[in-house]
């Protein structure tokens, strides 16, 4: 599990993604690309004026 969390200004999830779609940016999108290829998941929950948590889980398993 990788958790990345800060206390800044938080973020319009659904806005940022549209923006980053439309300026060829990869950022979160290329992120949830990355997890979801290892069959992870991602959860972003953003607050205004509060911050943002990215939580990242990928499944492990001893070979």
């Amino acid at each position: 599990m990788l958790r990345i969390e800060d206390n800044g200004k938080g973020v319009n999830i659904k806005k940022r993604h549209l923006e980053a779609a439309n300026e060829k940016r990869m950022g979160l999108s290329h992120m949830q690309e990355k997890v979801s290829l290892l069959q992870g998941k991602m959860d972003i929950q953003s607050t205004p004026e509060k911050g943002t948590k990215i939580l990242i889980e990928i499944p492990f398993s001893k070979v």
